[in-house]
């Protein structure tokens, strides 16, 4: 759903050859897995600060 959801945003931004859309979904998963992750080990973090 997230991958679809993700296809379709690009395709409003103007995005619509195959390959392109491949390629700039890739990215933009693998920014949001880091960015999800970066968040997690920041949220470990301050849990040991409580």
């Amino acid at each position: 759903m997230e991958i679809a959801a993700l296809l379709v945003a690009l395709v409003k931004e103007g995005v619509h050859d195959e390959e392109q859309l491949v390629k700039r979904a890739c990215q933009r998963w693998e920014a949001a897995k880091s960015a999800a992750s970066l968040t997690a080990s920041n949220d470990t973090i301050n849990a040991g600060d409580a």
